[in-house]
């Protein structure tokens, strides 16, 4: 391939997206087991009802990077699972028939649709951060965002919603005291008499818009994209195996860059001489079958072609037939004449 071709064929998304993963990982765990300030060591306790991480003067008692990073301890193991799942796809089984609804999920109309979805998201999200509700207001050592994220990403995308909680009402707890006893009941919460109109707007767009329409259009979408992907199941399988094809033989290449000597003894064949050597060192060459490619559909139609190709040679052996068969009785007829004329 050469230099570019080669970085062309290595620089893909996925190969880009499975970078940015290694290298977090590797920064997450590294820092958290080999160089960091806080490591984790043999016979450390790790206490998680001890939040004291310190300060610039007060190193604090919490040394246990578990718990003082427990988000990037969690996302590297995520991580790993979500590597370790998309190789498994490599599999027959699973590359068969999880590779089609991956691809319908991930595909480009698919995508397109989830972007056009959260702009509507977002857009209500503004929309109704916009009313002055009490709960919405900044406060320290909470994320407002966040909370009203929450509340439109469950009416729309979930349906579920509770129109006292969307205007910041809270139910009213009503009882009485008797002794040491409390005895009582939980209201309903009251009708905001400011926010109850623009909130019942926002629901009821929320809910036919995207809940109902928008959610049986992604559905749709995701339905006919897996359909087709279902009947080229054979080709996506072949095409996810090449690319970690393709890594492996990087693996291998740069194993032989690094120790040649180490490259022989692990992918050299005893039987393989110098020249098989010198070649593996110059490149790979792959050969495949153009069959091992096809799916049911590609087969049929290579059936339909084989058969209209029959039919084409038959009428042509026909009309072959009938020329030689036209010339033969043309022949006959002048032989004939010729006959009667020496007669005469």
């Amino acid at each position: 391939l050469g230099f570019v071709g080669g970085w062309y064929a290595v620089m893909t998304k996925w190969n880009i997206a499975m970078l940015l993963v290694e290298v977090t990982n590797a920064i997450n765990l590294g820092n958290m087991f080999i160089w960091g300030k806080h490591t984790i060591k043999p016979d450390m306790t790790c206490d998680p009802m001890d939040h004291d991480k310190g300060n610039g003067t007060h190193p604090g008692t919490q040394e246990c990077p578990l718990v003082l990073h427990p988000v990037k301890f969690a996302l590297a193991v995520g991580l790993k699972w979500i590597h370790f799942i998309f190789e498994l796809m490599n599999t027959k089984g699973l590359g068969h028939s999880v590779l089609p609804a991956f691809k319908a999920v991930t595909g480009t109309d698919a995508l397109a649709f989830m972007v056009f979805l959260m702009i509507i998201v977002f857009g209500t999200v503004q929309t109704y951060w916009a009313l002055p509700i009490r709960e919405h207001l900044p406060k320290d050592g909470r994320s407002v965002f966040a909370l009203v994220f929450m509340k439109v990403f469950r009416l729309e995308l979930l349906g579920d919603f509770d129109i006292s909680e969307l205007e910041g009402e809270d139910p009213v707890l009503k009882g009485n005291w008797s002794g040491d006893h409390l005895s009582g009941h939980i209201e309903e919460a009251k009708e905001s008499e400011l926010f109850h109109d623009a909130v019942m707007i926002i629901v009821l767009f929320a809910s036919v818009v995207v809940t109902v329409l928008s959610m049986n259009v992604a559905i749709g979408v995701v339905s006919t994209a897996y359909s087709n992907n279902k009947a080229n199941s054979n080709q996506l399988y072949c095409h996810f195996q090449s690319g970690y094809a393709f890594k492996l033989l990087l693996r291998r290449a740069a194993v032989h860059t690094i120790s040649p000597r180490l490259y022989h003894c692990i992918f050299r064949d005893d039987g393989a001489n110098q020249d098989d050597a010198q070649q593996e060192e110059d490149g790979y060459f792959i050969g495949f079958d153009e069959r091992w490619f096809m799916d049911s559909n590609d087969l049929d139609e290579e059936f339909e072609l084989l058969q209209e190709t029959i039919s084409q040679n038959r009428q042509k052996l026909d009309n072959i037939a009938s020329k030689l068969a036209s010339g033969e009785t043309t022949d006959k007829a002048a032989k004939s004449r010729a006959k009667n004329k020496k007669r005469r």
